[in-house]
């Protein structure tokens, strides 16, 4: 879909929501459709959007300690470093750590999403008091593991593009080779039944 068209329709769902004076959306799609693009369009027309990846990374430095004192020993026994030589956490060697591993990928999410949940909610709160912006966009991936939020949210937008779009993008950004982004494709195969589940209002934009 090129970009004109993703732009129409995009007006058109900020018009199916106009009585509602302060909107919340998610967008979300697997790895790689391409939500920040999305995301970009709403930023544009006085959306504050909310980039949860980076969001996750400021809590990691924030939880630095207890995040290496949680998965260090798990890292070595798997042959990978997680700390680096400042003493802080390689997030990339996390990564792949935690896609290998389900049960310590759900670790991490006990300590990290609590805090998102509350920071987030905090913001909302904020921005629609001071009126300064006509929404709000949620851009994550998994926000369905945090309900608290998701019941915040007016509609999900699921991103979709093809996989070997996806893949040729992952692996154009570098910072993963093909293994790990394949694992990561992996552990998303079921992402839209996920939102499904929870019984959320969707609607799919194709790029």
């Amino acid at each position: 879909m090129n970009s004109k068209k993703i732009n129409r329709q995009i007006d058109a769902i900020i018009n199916e929501f106009k009585e509602n004076k302060f909107p919340v959306f998610c967008v979300t799609g697997k790895m790689a459709a391409g939500k920040n693009f999305i995301s970009s369009f709403f930023e544009s027309k006085n959306f504050l959007c909310i980039d949860f990846d980076k969001e996750v990374h400021f809590l990691i430095e924030e939880k630095n300690d207890e995040i290496l004192k949680t998965f260090e020993k798990n890292a070595e026994e798997t042959g990978l470093v997680i700390k680096t030589q400042e003493g802080k956490v390689d997030k990339r060697a996390l990564g792949v750590l935690l896609f290998s591993y389900p049960e310590l990928l759900e670790k991490q999410e006990k300590i990290l999403y609590p805090a998102l949940s509350e920071k987030i909610k905090e913001v909302i709160k904020q921005t629609k008091a001071k009126g300064n912006f006509r929404g709000i966009i949620l851009n994550a991936t998994v926000l369905y593991k945090i309900p608290s939020l998701l019941n915040k949210c007016d509609l999900v937008i699921f991103v979709e593009a093809s996989w070997i779009k996806r893949f040729n993008r992952a692996r154009k950004r570098g910072g993963l080779r093909e293994l790990e982004i394949l694992q990561r494709f992996t552990a998303q195969k079921n992402l839209l039944d996920k939102y499904k589940d929870f019984g959320c209002t969707i609607t799919t934009v194709k790029n």
